[in-house]
């Protein structure tokens, strides 16, 4: 019932598009060529797959579909045409696999380079040549990169530290209020897992032992005491409605007001 199976190529199921193209790859008939060609087309990469799988075992008439397929989006297409075109082999195909030599994707560059080291001419071995001095710049800037990306966060982490430092230098007391902030923040979220309202206002209490240490927000801008101090006092009215139901909680919302106004006098 090949008719049915090649019918199924057509369905608006991947699934049973990819049970059709590898019912008919399990033993490839030249008939099938066309399908397979179109199967190549497939908005679903695995049955891109295997019809290039089955294309490669058609002969040189496979070449021109798979070169196509050379560009798909897919990477995993792309490296299974590479296999294709090196099972076909020829003179024709040497070219192409020299071209995939620069593909952007990793392994269907390794697999490229397996198949071009197999044809073994003077062409293929100086595309290799050029293929190993390209990978290997390559990691070279990537290295680079890296080692100029971990000095900036070191700089800055060091800048930091230093900021932080003369920021204490400069408010004796601060490193108190940031440990009785951190304390007030710790028994709040352990008292507000089961009460989502409160949590919220626990949330935003959890940023100011940073921002009242470094003097500015979560996202760098700058935030003075006074700004420190007032934006505390506001959650420490949130904490009203739910202290004066818990003994608790009351003795907190003392402690967060004591401390924003601390603060704000800093």
């Amino acid at each position: 019932m090949q008719w049915w199976t090649t019918r199924q190529l057509k369905s608006g199921n991947a699934s049973k598009r990819l049970k059709a193209v590898e019912k008919l790859a399990a033993s490839p008939d030249a008939h099938n060529f066309e399908h397979f060609v179109a199967a190549l087309a497939d908005s679903d990469f695995e049955v891109q797959v295997i019809a290039a799988q089955a294309l490669g075992r058609m002969g040189e008439r496979a070449i021109e579909p798979l070169a196509m397929a050379l560009k798909d989006k897919s990477s995993s297409v792309r490296e299974a045409t590479v296999r294709a075109l090196d099972m076909i082999g020829g003179a024709q195909v040497v070219e192409l696999l020299i071209a995939a030599l620069k593909d952007e994707n990793g392994d269907v560059r390794k697999t490229a380079v397996e198949a071009v080291a197999r044809v073994g001419t003077t062409e293929s071995k100086q595309a290799l040549e050029e293929c190993r001095r390209r990978e290997e710049e390559a990691k070279r800037l990537a290295e680079e990169a890296r080692a100029k990306r971990l000095a900036e966060e070191e700089k800055a982490r060091r800048l930091a530290e230093e900021e932080k430092a003369k920021r204490r230098a400069q408010m004796p007391g601060i490193d108190d209020l940031i440990s009785r902030l951190q304390n007030v923040h710790q028994k709040l979220k352990a008292m507000a897992w089961d009460n989502p309202n409160l949590q919220t206002v626990v949330d935003m209490i959890g940023a100011f032992p940073e921002s009242l240490e470094t003097g500015s927000s979560l996202d760098g801008r700058p935030l003075s005491n006074l700004e420190i101090g007032q934006a505390l006092q506001v959650f420490a009215g949130m904490l009203i409605p739910f202290a004066s139901r818990n003994p608790n909680l009351m003795s907190l919302w003392q402690e967060l007001d004591s401390i924003s106004r601390k603060v704000a006098r800093l």
